[in-house]
């Protein structure tokens, strides 16, 4: 698929590769993705037996339930990861609150992406976040990508960058740029806000102009949400950051990780119909 260079570059970006094991028919659908586009990556799997939404301790019955559940989770995203030719592959079966024990893994195994997906709420019939992702999504400081239930399949080929115009936003354009060398993509930067440096997006044309990525950008102006998932449409993968720059988002996200993102990212994330490669600050 790739030649040793682009191979080089994209192992380099993303060689550990985390996934939140569960029966969610999306996260089947990620993992088939996932090793399709790094099948040479090495994987691990995680499943966290949730004690934390509890008022007693787990029964016996109740634990080996779970870990029953975890158990076929695993299996079922293994053999599909191995269909895909993907040759290592680890699992673990943990047990605490799901963010948490899914964090802490990613820091020890010095994983690179986590993989993560929203779901539909049973009752209006609407996609969500779930407790789980949206509590990864606002601690990590690892890139994640999001898929949702109506994500295109497929190798990425039209990468859909989101700029602000902030360091953070920057950060996430030049990290698509890389992923474009790498996998032989092009990439449109949508330039949304009101301070937008001239000078930084010349900066980024020269960036992919010397990477030898087909890259352009459009201004924009209006509702951030529309405008992404209108241009999604025409896109594979959107690449755009999480972090909220201002000292009131370092502080306050310490108090109240719900600050990590704002709403229009949260909408974004739940509607989007392509994957969301998420870069923290």
């Amino acid at each position: 698929m790739y030649s040793l260079a682009d191979k080089e570059e994209m192992y380099a970006l993303i060689s550990r590769v985390l996934m939140v094991a569960n029966k969610n028919p999306v996260m089947m659908k990620a993992a088939e993705y996932m090793g399709k586009l790094l099948p040479e990556a090495e994987y691990h799997l995680i499943y966290v037996i949730d004690t934390s939404q509890r008022g007693m301790a787990l029964t016996k019955d109740m634990e080996l339930a779970s870990e029953e559940i975890g158990k076929n989770s695993i299996k079922d995203m293994e053999d599909i990861l191995k269909t895909e030719g993907v040759r290592s592959v680890k699992s673990t079966i943990t047990e605490g609150k799901p963010h948490e024990r899914t964090l802490w893994y990613a820091h020890k195994s010095g994983i690179d992406l986590i993989i993560l997906s929203t779901d539909i709420e049973p009752e209006r019939k609407k996609p969500c976040l779930g407790r789980i992702t949206k509590s990864i999504l606002e601690r990590t400081d690892i890139p994640a990508m999001v898929f949702t239930p109506y994500f295109k399949e497929g190798a990425p080929r039209q990468i859909l960058n989101v700029n602000s115009g902030v360091n953070e936003s920057f950060r996430a354009t030049e990290i698509g740029l890389r992923l474009c060398r790498a996998i032989g993509a092009e990439m449109l930067t949508l330039y949304i806000g009101e301070e937008i440096s001239s000078h930084r997006m010349d900066e980024m044309k020269r960036k992919a102009e010397g990477m030898g990525v087909r890259y352009s950008v459009k201004i924009v102006d209006g509702n951030p949400v529309d405008m992404v998932l209108k241009e999604s449409e025409k896109a594979d993968l959107l690449v755009m950051s999480r972090g909220i720059p201002s000292l009131r988002y370092r502080s306050l996200r310490k108090i109240y990780p719900g600050f990590s993102f704002d709403a229009a990212k949260r909408e974004i994330l739940k509607k989007s119909s392509i994957p969301v490669l998420l870069i923290p600050k």
